[in-house]
């Protein structure tokens, strides 16, 4: 089973890279683009939906990367998670992140549209989700490329029972 759990977490961890990549290297500079009297608008209204997305493909992937912790060790000689503890403090990390920004930045940085305070904030923003992205992507890579867990009753590493 903890195969499964991990595939599921790398799924929902390169989704959700992806999903940062889409809206910070296409959608945001092509409505930059397309409508450049609008685009605060725009985005003010999309940035809620694009964090809470994040907010549940995060705590998803963090679900299932504690399932994949737990079926290591919950019977000794069962199927081994190489890593599983790794992509969970990644997926809570980047959940933890993208929480930070959606409830506390985000807010902030609405309040303080038009005035100075807004770069820093908005800077701030960007800090945060380029350091949510790369938690996504360290996580869902090192799902892809963490040894396969063994199959119960098998010695690791070999083909013998």
């Amino acid at each position: 089973m903890a195969r499964a759990w991990r595939n599921l977490y790398v799924f929902l961890m390169v989704a959700w890279f992806g999903v940062m990549v889409y809206y910070t290297f296409i959608l945001t500079p092509t409505l930059t683009r397309a409508f450049p009297g609008d685009f605060g608008t725009i985005v003010a209204t999309l940035f809620p939906g694009y964090f809470r997305l994040g907010e549940v493909l995060g705590l998803v992937a963090a679900l299932a990367a504690w399932m994949e912790f737990r079926s290591q060790r919950r019977q000794p000689g069962g199927p081994d998670a190489p890593g599983a503890g790794w992509r969970l403090a990644a997926g809570l990390m980047a959940l933890a992140l993208v929480i930070v920004n959606r409830e506390a930045v985000l807010p902030a940085a609405h309040a303080a549209r038009g005035t100075a305070a807004f770069g820093p904030l908005h800077g701030i923003s960007m800090a945060v989700n380029l350091a949510t992205a790369a938690l996504a992507l360290f996580g869902g890579a090192g799902g892809l490329l963490a040894p396969a867990a063994s199959r119960p009753g098998r010695i690791a590493g070999t083909n013998r029972r």
